[in-house]
């Protein structure tokens, strides 16, 4: 895991947070003190610290006393850390621990102690990524404030008096998580990317959800976000217009007529959504309304002066308005346009008292506060905080951004947002009316560089979003990892379950898992689960155990063969494999998918995928050749051409062919191409 992303992403978290703040940076570390309670704790005396540690590589929040000749002060909460009489914190280093008693006086030799804050932390992606680790260490600060903060503030200053209404907030919140609002997620195919921007829209959106879930409950919660209308996702591709993201003008059929109006596209629809004043509360009312019209025909409203109208339920979840003394349908209002109505806009000259009456029924009968006022204790509950949303945009570099975005690639900017001190609108062509983007609108990316590098990419694009690489993870093939894996994709199955004796005896068998392992493995799966999952158990399974295929150090050679022939944005990703659990399958992911890949990247050229397989998987074919008689072309160049290596994959002939692909050869061979 990149340190120094940790060390930002920590800083700026603590930066943020409303209690704490960083007081002195240092190298690998920082202290943090307190923005309130007259800033007691933060100083040489007594600090909370970041810090990296060596041996293993970690990083936790500690508590340290480095004024030598004022330690005494903390002698006593210090031996109860010592004794284990403060719950979840203990003591893991002391530095020069001895105590010199001179005439009832403690010596300055005593120069240091760290108080451990619950735990350390890997640094390791294979454990949570940078995000996901910020929320693991604000818990821990948290935590130690809680249970010793006050008391810390006490013996510092003895006149201060704790403050037992302030909350102490157990997770991390969704600003101090410090989201990029415009980020691309970059890589080689087959590396997550487009995985990964579900876990990052949920935590985003709820980042009190636990992603370490079974990815069924991760795509529910997924699901729900994408329902209510907080998650959009998009592909870019070589068609994808201004018309069609933005604005334009589009056919509609009204009363058997086709008519032309300017339509929303994809962006400005979800930043319409986003600023929407309480839009979890509206959408849930407006589902409210959508259900009491599925129960009856319509329903009559008024609008603000008194004037009847009704509306009914069409089969796009739109309200069909009726109007006049004999009811007679009008038009549609759409939830879109309910939604920029209550953002300040009047929709359709005339019809802004119908729009109106609809809102007013969404708050009065359908639950619906719009606006932070001053109101009952009951109604002031249901008031919540901006609501996130996130634009996710898959193969965004398949599309022309620079047409696609307009002149909207100014405002996705930082500070140009919404809200921000410099937030700028611009008049947009179709509709002529302003248009600012929000600033709790996500852009989530991902990009192929297999297709095109971050290099080649706009230079406006690039200033303007944040650019994280996902990098093939092939240590999440190795052999111990897929058996932990698969342990833990069965959890909740007894051992004599028939798919899951099936699924293990074909993955042990692939993966050639000595006897040891097969002795072993009920008894280590039973500490497994008094542990919970944790990636540091696969350790319990050495890799010397196994002696079949290794498709961690497959892929690892693979990829430096390719980088080397290549470069490293045409690498092959983990998931290729990552379903592989026998022979079968690998022949199958090399036939269908590794294979054509290669093709690709090579251009045709067969014989510079073999430098990267190896003789098993390619061969020369040049025996029996001749070219058609033809006297008018140089005999000798002719001769060089037929002389000219041609070379072809070496497929197998069935799936019981087991003696053309040694895909061990890959990563055993020694042998040079000559």
């Amino acid at each position: 895991m990149d340190f120094e992303k940790v060390l930002n992403a920590i800083r700026d978290a603590i930066n943020r947070d409303d209690r704490f703040q960083v007081t002195h940076n240092g190298k690998n570390c920082f202290w943090i003190g307190d923005k309130v309670n007259g800033g007691l704790i933060g100083s040489k005396l007594c600090h909370y610290e970041f810090r990296r540690n060596n041996n293993p590589d970690t990083c936790s929040i500690e508590v340290h006393f480095e004024e030598a000749d004022q330690y005494y002060r903390f002698w006593n909460l210090i031996n109860d850390l010592d004794e284990n009489r403060i719950d979840g914190l203990s003591l893991y280093e002391v530095r020069n621990k001895y105590v010199h008693i001179d005439e009832g006086q403690l010596t300055n030799k005593i120069k240091k102690k760290h108080i451990l804050v619950r735990e350390k932390f890997p640094l390791d992606d294979n454990l949570y990524n940078v995000q996901e680790l910020v929320v693991k260490l604000m818990d821990n600060l948290y935590y130690v404030d809680k249970e010793i903060g006050d008391r810390l503030r006490q013996i510092i200053d003895s006149n201060f008096q704790p403050n037992h209404n302030v909350a102490i907030p157990n997770k991390i919140e969704t600003k101090q998580m410090n989201h990029p609002l415009n980020q691309i997620l970059f890589g080689p195919p087959g590396t997550g990317k487009t995985y990964n921007t579900i876990n990052k829209a949920i935590s985003i959106i709820n980042p009190q959800f636990n992603l370490n879930q079974e990815r069924d409950e991760v795509k529910k919660e997924y699901d729900r976000l994408v329902k209510a209308g907080q998650i959009v996702f998009s592909t870019f591709h070589q068609n994808m217009s201004y018309e069609d993201f933005i604005e334009g003008i589009k056919p509609i059929t009204q009363n058997g007529k086709v008519e032309y109006e300017v339509q929303d596209g994809i962006f400005k629809q979800i930043c319409v959504t986003a600023n929407t004043p309480n839009q979890g509360d509206f959408n849930i009312s407006y589902d409210k309304l959508q259900k009491k019209l599925s129960e009856v025909d319509r329903l009559t409203l008024s609008t603000p002066t008194g004037k009847q109208f009704e509306i009914s339920l069409n089969s796009n979840g739109n309200l069909t308005l009726y109007t006049g003394s004999e009811k007679k349908q009008q038009g549609t209002l759409t939830k879109q346009n309910i939604q920029r109505q209550i953002n300040g806009e009047d929709m359709f000259v005339g019809w802004e008292g119908y729009f109106k009456g609809v809102i007013a029924a969404l708050e009065a009968d359908f639950g619906y506060v719009k606006q932070k006022v001053e109101v009952s204790e009951e109604r002031r509950k249901k008031q919540k905080v901006k609501d996130k949303f996130v634009l996710i945009i898959d193969e965004i570099n398949r599309g022309n951004v620079s047409s696609i975005f307009g002149e909207l690639i100014t405002l996705i900017e930082d500070d140009k947002r919404i809200g921000r001190d410099e937030a700028l609108e611009v008049t947009l062509p179709y509709s002529k009316k302003k248009f600012g983007v929000p600033d709790n609108l996500y852009i989530i990316g991902t990009m192929n560089t297999a297709d095109r590098s971050v290099e080649a990419l706009d230079t406006a694009l690039r200033r303007r979003f944040h650019f994280e690489e996902m990098a093939p993870k092939p240590e999440m093939l190795a052999p111990n990892y897929m058996f932990w894996s698969l342990l833990w994709k069965y959890k909740k199955i007894e051992w004599e379950n028939p798919d899951y004796v099936k699924e293990e005896k074909r993955l042990l068998d692939f993966i050639g898992a000595s006897q040891t392992i097969w002795n072993t493995r009920k008894s280590i799966w039973k500490d497994f689960k008094n542990e919970g999952k944790d990636v540091k158990q696969i350790d319990k399974f050495p890799l010397d155990e196994f002696g079949g295929v290794n498709l961690h150090l497959m892929l690892t050679k693979i990829n430096q063969r390719i980088e080397k022939l290549i470069d490293k944005d045409h690498r092959i990703g983990h998931s290729y494999f990552i379903n592989v659990q026998s022979e079968d399958d690998l022949k199958e992911a090399f036939r269908n998918k590794v294979i054509p890949l290669l093709e690709e990247y090579f251009f045709g050229d067969i014989g510079k995928i073999g430098l990267v397989l190896g003789d098993s998987f390619v061969e020369k074919v040049n025996g029996g050749f001749e070219f058609a008689a033809f006297s008018g072309y140089d005999s000798q160049i002719a001769q060089d051409l037929k002389e000219r290596c041609v070379y072809a994959i070496k497929y197998p002939k069935d799936s019981k062919d087991s003696m053309v692909w040694d895909f061990k050869s890959i990563y055993t061979s020694n042998t040079a191409a000559k």
